[in-house]
């Protein structure tokens, strides 16, 4: 018999920009964090090899939806809220704290939770700062400027869930 304790879904991933960790978020809310430079290591033990180095769990354990990054955070995506984590925080450190959240307005009539399905940050608004598109389970692209947190907009209009955002 296959014990499921074992077994979880992920939901998204996001290599570090300096290339050497990979993060996984699962439906538990739980982040696993993976050194690449020792998985592919060939003198690393088979007993650690490719085994997380820590694992840290986002706020209340909401599900990690989706994650995607700038330079100096890692953005993960629960349901209703955005969180930031520096880099620095996670790559050295086992217990990273939350740098800042965004909330995602939720519609009046929504009665479960709006899950951030995916995320894209544009650094091209000449001089306004980054944005962050958030594709999201209330059928809505939400826009947030990641200098302040403030909700700039929406993109209304879809029939179903965002399930993936991508610049052209």
């Amino acid at each position: 018999m296959v014990d499921k304790s074992d077994y979880n879904t992920t939901l998204s991933q996001q290599c570090s920009p300096c290339g050497d960790f990979l993060l996984a978020g699962n439906m538990d809310g739980e982040i696993a964090v993976f050194n690449l430079q020792s998985i592919f290591n060939s003198s690393s033990s088979e007993n650690t090899k490719g085994r997380p180095i820590y694992h840290f769990n986002v706020p209340q354990s909401l599900q990690v939806c989706s994650m995607t990054s700038t330079e100096q955070f890692l953005i993960v995506g629960t349901t209703t809220e955005i969180i930031g984590y520096r880099w620095d925080s996670i790559t050295n450190s086992k217990s990273p704290e939350v740098t800042w959240t965004i909330k995602v307005p939720a519609a009046l009539d929504m009665i479960e939770r709006c899950d951030i399905n995916s995320m894209l940050v544009d650094d091209s608004s000449e001089g306004l700062g980054s944005n962050l598109y958030a594709g999201c389970g209330d059928n809505k692209i939400h826009v947030f400027c990641l200098e302040d947190g403030r909700w700039i907009r929406d993109y209304k209009g879809h029939e179903d869930y965002i399930h993936s955002i991508y610049k052209l």
